[in-house]
């Protein structure tokens, strides 16, 4: 991943989601891939999200389960000049997000947690961006009962 200097796991959002909420993030499936104009993204889940996965959700109109924890991690894209066919892969990081179900401790948002980390590689410091940009760390709510497109979205982001 390659964060420096900095212990990721002090930094903590202002909605209270803590960066060592998902220490074992690095050991989680790939559930999307993606590569954007500027960059390389993964986003990674844990069990309970790929078992969630695997039975159709959320395009089988189910939500996702209690315990679902996903982190989008982004880089920067460089090509590989050493390949001998054009080949992109990550470069410098950019951005890690997490996204938690839990009903109980996320009432106001539908029962799903953000929080979403910058990286400054020059200073190896990770802040939290929606504080950086002056946001709310709270998303856009959909009414209840409406399916949780926040985890459907991110596929895409």
């Amino acid at each position: 991943m390659g964060f420096a200097a900095q212990d990721r796991f002090t930094v903590k959002s202002p909605n209270g989601i803590a960066f060592s909420e998902f220490r074992s993030y690095e050991t989680w499936e790939t559930a999307a891939p993606s590569q954007t104009e500027g960059g390389i993204k993964v986003i990674l889940a844990n069990g309970v999200m790929i078992k969630a996965y695997k039975k159709g959700i959320p395009n089988n109109g189910e939500v996702f389960p209690e315990g679902s924890v996903a982190a989008k991690m982004e880089w920067s894209k460089r090509s590989d000049v050493a390949c001998l066919y054009p080949v992109n892969g990550p470069g410098a990081v950019k951005s890690i997000s997490f996204i938690k179900k839990g009903s109980k401790r996320f009432p106001d948002t539908n029962g799903s947690g953000y929080a979403e980390f910058t990286y400054d590689n020059a200073s190896a410091a990770l802040t939290d961006a929606r504080e950086a940009l002056g946001q709310s760390c709270r998303p856009q709510v959909p009414p209840s009962g409406v399916n949780k497109p926040e985890f459907r979205s991110w596929a895409s982001s």
